[in-house]
C-alpha cells in the first residue's frame, strides 16, 4: 500500500516567490556537502533530498514528514527553513485549488448524466404510450365475418376384411448371423460412454488400477529466506527494498500491516520510529527509536 502524494507538479509561482527562494544546491556545494553527506547527517534518502533541491514536492512523502524533512535540509546546508517551508505551503495551496476545481466540475458532470438519464426515460416512457396506443386503436376493430359453409359429404367407409379363418399364422423369423462389416455398422450406432481420464504412471502393469493425479498447492514465498512483518501502531513513513529490487516509498496509518519476504537482505527507512513494531523471522524487534526519530535499518 502506498500513500504517497502523486500529482501533477504546480503551475509556475510568481516572480517574488522565484526571487525569495535561495539557490539550496549553490549553498550546499559551497559547505563542500553532497546529497549522501546529507543523508549520512539527517537519514534523508536521497531521492527526497534532490525532490526538496529541485522542487519537486510531488515526489515527497505525506506533507507531515515532508515539512520535517524540508526543515533539516534547510538546517544542514545553512538556508532560511521559512522560505523553502512558504514554497512548499504553496504548492500545497495550489493542490488544494486543483482538487476543488476538479470537486465542482465533477458536481457539473454528475448533474448532466442526471439529466440526459431523465431524458432517456422520459423518451422510453413516451415510446411506451404510443405502443400501447397503436394496439389498443387496432384491438377494437371488427374482424372479417365467417359466411358459413355448406355441410360437407358424409365419409363413407369401407367394409372390413375379416382374416383368413384358416390361414396359419407365420412363423417368426430366425435371427441372421451378422456378418463383420454388419458388426462393425452396428458397433458405430452404440455411442460410447465416456469414463474419467486416469494417468498410468510407468511400471504399471495394464492390469493395476490407474493413479488419478491431483493438482499441486501452490508454495508460499518459494526461495525466499527471509520473512519481515511491519505493523503501524500511529502513521508512519516507509521505504523499504528487498535484495536488490527496486525501493517502494509508502505510508502506514494505525493498525495497518506491510508482509515482505526476500533472499539475501531488507534495508528499511523509517520516519517515526516510535510508530511501528517490527517482526523479523517471527520475532519482535521491541522498540528501535522515538516517535518522528528517522532510523535507518538493514536486515539481517
Amino acid at each position: 500500500m502506498t500513500d504517497s502524494i502523486i500529482s501533477p507538479a504546480p503551475g509556475p509561482q510568481n516572480d517574488r516567490a522565484s526571487a525569495e527562494y535561495p539557490d539550496v544546491k549553490a549553498l550546499r556545494e559551497a559547505k563542500g556537502l553532497s546529497l549522501r553527506d546529507i543523508y549520512e547527517r539527517t537519514r534523508i534518502s536521497v531521492v527526497n533530498l534532490d525532490a526538496i533541491e529541485n522542487r519537486q514536492y510531488h515526489l515527497l512523502p505525506a506533507p507531515v514528514y515532508a515539512r520535517m524533512f524540508i526543515k533539516n535540509y534547510a538546517l544542514t546546508v545553512g538556508a532560511d527553513s521559512k522560505i523553502l517551508l512558504g514554497s512548499y505551503e504553496q504548492y500545497l495551496q495550489s493542490l488544494s485549488d486543483h482538487r476543488q476545481q476538479e470537486k465542482e466540475a465533477g458536481k457539473t458532470r454528475r448533474k448532466i448524466k442526471v439529466h440526459y438519464k431523465r431524458g432517456i426515460w422520459l423518451l422510453s416512457a413516451t415510446m411506451a404510450v404510443i405502443v400501447i396506443i397503436f394496439i389498443m386503436s387496432h384491438y377494437d376493430k371488427p374482424g372479417p365475418e365467417i359466411v358459413p359453409s355448406q355441410p360437407a359429404p358424409p365419409i363413407q367407409k369401407a367394409p372390413d376384411k375379416k382374416p383368413a379363418e384358416n390361414t396359419p399364422p407365420a412363423a417368426p423369423t430366425p435371427p441372421q448371423a451378422l456378418t463383420g462389416k454388419e458388426e462393425a455398422d452396428g458397433a458405430k450406432k452404440i455411442p460410447a460412454i465416456p469414463q474419467p481420464r486416469k494417468e498410468v504412471q510407468p511400471g504399471d502393469s495394464i492390469n493395476s488400477p490407474a493413479k488419478v493425479v491431483r493438482p499441486e498447492r501452490p508454495k508460499a514465498a518459494a526461495g525466499k529466506n527471509y520473512h519481515l512483518m511491519l505493523e503501524a501502531r500511529e502513521r508512519v513513513w516507509l521505504k523499504v527494498r528487498e535484495d536488490q529490487n527496486q525501493p517502494e516509498q509508502m505510508t502506514l496509518t494505525a493498525g495497518e500491516k506491510l508482509e515482505r519476504y526476500a533472499s539475501e537482505s531488507f534495508t528499511i527507512d523509517i520516519g517515526n520510529a516510535g510508530g511501528i513494531d517490527i517482526i523479523f523471522q517471527g520475532k519482535s524487534m521491541g522498540n528501535i527509536g522515538k516517535p518522528g526519530q528517522v532510523v535507518h535499518l538493514r536486515l539481517p
